[in-house]
C-alpha cells in the first residue's frame, strides 16, 4: 500500500491499461491491442522515468559538493571562523524555534494531503479490481450462453406451423423462394452499394467496428440519430442465431459471434454471401438472387447501379421498402443508397445523377399487384400472430423454426374474410376500409382479426391492430344499451336523449 500512495500515477495508469487492453482485445484483436497498449504506456511512463533518473543523478553532484566544502573548511578553519559558527548557531536556534509553528502546520497539511490521496487511491483500485472481476463474470457468461454459428441454421429448411382452436394447421411460415449466389455472381455494384449503406469499414475490421460502436453508443444517449453500430458480421448473428431484442447482453452476443464465430473462420467473401442469401427481401423473395428476379425479371449478376441500390436499401426494412408495395418508400431508400455511395466514393458525380434519373417505377418489371407471393386467406391474423410472437420471444418465426397454437376460431375468422370481402356485406364503395377484431368476451382470446378489405400482400398495414383510432359508436351497446336493457328495462324502441346522464 505504501508503494502505491507513493506512485499513484503508475498505478492510475496501470488500472487504466488493463481495462483498454480487454476492450481492445475484442474490438482489433490481441496482438494490436498489446503492441498499442505497451506503446501508449511507453509514452506515458519514459518521461516520468527520465525524470526520477535526472534527480537522482543532481542528488548525487549535491552531496558531492556538499562534502567537498566541508573538507575545505575543516581545513581552513580559523578562530574567526568558529566565532561567526557560534553567532550562526545562535541565529539558527533562534530562527528554528520562530519557525517551527510553521513547519508544523504544514507538515499536517501535507500528511493530512497524503492520507486523502491514499483514500482515493484505494477506492479507484478498488472500483476497478471490481469493475475487471464483473467484466470477466458478464464475457464468461456470454461465452457459455451464445449459440452456435451454422450454414444450415443460416438457411433454414423447417417451417413453423401456425394451429388454430381446433388443432388444425392455419399455415407453415418459411417456405422459402431463394436462390442462392456466390460473391464472384455479385456484380460489383451491389457489393459497394450494400458496403457504403450497411457497413461501410466492413473489409477493415474484424467483425466490429469499434469507433463506430462508440458514435452510435454516444449519439443513443445525447439522442441522437447516429447510425446503427451493428457491422455486417454483427446482423448475421441477430437476425438469425441471437434475437432483435434491444439489450446489452444482446449486443455483446453478438460481438463474440461476429469476432470469434464467424469472422475467425470465414473469410469477407463469404460472410458477404452469407449476408445477401439469407434475408426475406418482400415479395416473396428471399436473397439478392430471387429478388432481382422478382423485381427485374433478371439475375443479380445483371443489374445495373440504380437497381443495385434499390436491391441494397431493402435489408434494412424489406417490408417498408417493398417497390410492389411502397414504392414512393422504396424510391425514397434507393436515393439515400446512391448518396452513400457517393459519400464514401464508390461513383462519381456523373454515375450519382445517371442513377438518379432511373426511378422505381422505371427500372420495376411490371407487377400484377398481387404484392407479396400468395397471401395466405388469413393474412391479416397471420401477420398479428407474427409480430405477437416478436414481442414476446424476440425471434422471427419466419427464421425460426416454431409451433404456435393460436387463439383462431376458424369459423369466426372466416366469417370475418366474407364481411372485409363484401362477400356477405355490400360496402359503398371500394375506396372505404375497415378493421375487425373478434374478442372472446369470457377469455380476453381474439377469435378472428380482419385488418382490412382486400388484403392482398403478407404483412402490410392491418388496420386492426396497427391503428390507434377511437371505436366511436361502436362502443355504445356495450356502455349505453346493454346497462339499460339490463338495469332499466329498456326495450329496442325505448327513446333516451344523448345527454350526460345525472
Amino acid at each position: 500500500m505504501e508503494y502505491l500512495s507513493e506512485h499513484q500515477y503508475e498505478t492510475a495508469i496501470f488500472i487504466i491499461s488493463v481495462i483498454a487492453f480487454i476492450i481492445g482485445i475484442f474490438a482489433i484483436g490481441f496482438l494490436k491491442s498489446l503492441l498499442i497498449i505497451g506503446i501508449l504506456d511507453g509514452v506515458l511512463f519514459v518521461p516520468n522515468l527520465l525524470n526520477i533518473i535526472n534527480k537522482k543523478k543532481n542528488m548525487e553532484v549535491t552531496m558531492e559538493k556538499k562534502n567537498t566544502r566541508s573538507a575545505k573548511h575543516a581545513r581552513t578553519g580559523n578562530k574567526k571562523t568558529e566565532e561567526k559558527e557560534i553567532t550562526a548557531t545562535v541565529a539558527s536556534t533562534r530562527s528554528a524555534r520562530a519557525s517551527k509553528k510553521v513547519n508544523s502546520k504544514k507538515a499536517k497539511d501535507k500528511t493530512k494531503k497524503k492520507k486523502i490521496g491514499k483514500k482515493v487511491l484505494m477506492v479507484l483500485l478498488i472500483l476497478g479490481i471490481l469493475f475487471l472481476i464483473l467484466l470477466g463474470l458478464f464475457m464468461f457468461k456470454i461465452v457459455k450462453d451464445a449459440p452456435k454459428f451454422s450454414t444450415q441454421q443460416l438457411y433454414h429448411q423447417e417451417a413453423s406451423i401456425l394451429y388454430s382452436t381446433d388443432g388444425s394447421i392455419i399455415d407453415k411460415l418459411g417456405s422459402e423462394n431463394r436462390e442462392k449466389i456466390s460473391y464472384d455472381q455479385m456484380p460489383e455494384v451491389l457489393v459497394d452499394a450494400i458496403v457504403a449503406t450497411e457497413d461501410s469499414r466492413f473489409f477493415q475490421h474484424n467483425g466490429f467496428d469499434l469507433p463506430r460502436f462508440v458514435k452510435a453508443s454516444f449519439g443513443t444517449l445525447l439522442g441522437k440519430n447516429a447510425g446503427g453500430a451493428s457491422t455486417l458480421t454483427m446482423q448475421i448473428a441477430k437476425n438469425h442465431f441471437t434475437s432483435t431484442n434491444r439489450s446489452i447482453t444482446r449486443k455483446f452476443t453478438d460481438i463474440y459471434m461476429s469476432i470469434f464465430q464467424i469472422e475467425k473462420h470465414y473469410t469477407k467473401q463469404e460472410i458477404l454471401e452469407f449476408y445477401v442469401n439469407a434475408p426475406y427481401l418482400g415479395s416473396g423473395a428471399w436473397g439478392v438472387e430471387q429478388a432481382c428476379l422478382t423485381y427485374f425479371g433478371k439475375s443479380a449478376k445483371d443489374i445495373n447501379l440504380a437497381e443495385a441500390a434499390m436491391i441494397a436499401g431493402m435489408f434494412q426494412a424489406p417490408n417498408t421498402y417493398d417497390p410492389n408495395i411502397h414504392p414512393d418508400l422504396a424510391e425514397k431508400r434507393r436515393q439515400t443508397v446512391l448518396y452513400l455511395m457517393k459519400r464514401h466514393k464508390y461513383i462519381d458525380e456523373k454515375e450519382y445523377n445517371a442513377a438518379m434519373k432511373l426511378t422505381v417505377d422505371k427500372i420495376l418489371k411490371k407487377s400484377d399487384g398481387t404484392g407479396d407471393a400468395n397471401p395466405h386467406k388469413y393474412q391479416s391474423f397471420i401477420d398479428a400472430v407474427v409480430v405477437d410472437v416478436k414481442e414476446r420471444t424476440g425471434l422471427n418465426p419466419y427464421n425460426v423454426s416454431m409451433q404456435i397454437y393460436t387463439t383462431m376460431n376458424k369459423e369466426q375468422q372466416q366469417h370475418v374474410e366474407d364481411v372485409m370481402n363484401g362477400k356477405t356485406f355490400k360496402w359503398e364503395n371500394d375506396v372505404v376500409q375497415g378493421g375487425v377484431a373478434v374478442v372472446d368476451v369470457k377469455t380476453g382470446a381474439v377469435a378472428a382479426i380482419g385488418g382490412g378489405r382486400n388484403v392482398n400482400a403478407a404483412r402490410t398495414l392491418n388496420r386492426a391492430t396497427q391503428l390507434n383510432k377511437q371505436i366511436g359508436s361502436t362502443a355504445k351497446p356495450i356502455y349505453d344499451y346493454g346497462p339499460g336493457m339490463e338495469f332499466n328495462n329498456w326495450s329496442t324502441a325505448t327513446p333516451f336523449a344523448d345527454e350526460p346522464h345525472s
